[in-house]
């Protein structure tokens, strides 16, 4: 496939995006790929964009879908095969939370998936695993006893 190039919504004429999830800038009369630096704790490309004098970051992966896909149907723009350097136009939809949530438990990116017990020690077995809409699991444990703490509460306000 051809790499195609349209302006980045917000920046138009000064800043275009490729469907290959390449940035480059119009600034300076000359077309000049923009580097894109890797965001630390999630991974993703990101690039800082000026206009009216004041820098801003956005995620590549995001200038890409609002420039090809167009407008939303979801809040997230999801990473299709689980690779936040592959910013290309065909590896974009957008989604909820919960379908990002699940993807990346799908493609082995979540961290919590892995663990085998809460944060109190109980283990994330069948009997005591409750799996949200999210995707998120919660100790059933940890649950019942949050509830007994709250009920407890309530009565000592009723008395």
């Amino acid at each position: 496939m051809r790499e195609e190039w349209r302006p980045v919504v917000g920046y138009e004429g000064r800043y275009e995006v490729s469907s290959a999830g390449q940035v480059r800038s119009l600034l300076s009369g000359t077309a000049r790929v923009l580097r894109q630096p890797r965001h630390p704790r999630w991974g993703h490309r990101h690039v800082s964009l000026m206009r009216d004098g004041a820098h801003s970051v956005h995620n590549v992966h995001r200038l890409v879908a609002f420039a090809f896909i167009g407008a939303p149907t979801g809040p997230v723009v999801r990473h299709l095969d689980g690779n936040p350097d592959n910013n290309a136009v065909t590896n974009l939809a957008f989604g909820t939370v919960a379908e990002n949530n699940r993807d990346t438990i799908r493609h082995g990116r979540n961290v919590n998936a892995s663990r085998k017990t809460c944060t109190n020690g109980h283990d994330f077995d069948d009997a005591n695993t409750y799996i949200r809409p999210s995707g998120a699991r919660t100790c059933r444990a940890c649950n019942r006893d949050a509830a007994a703490r709250v009920a407890a509460r309530r009565k000592g306000l009723a008395a």
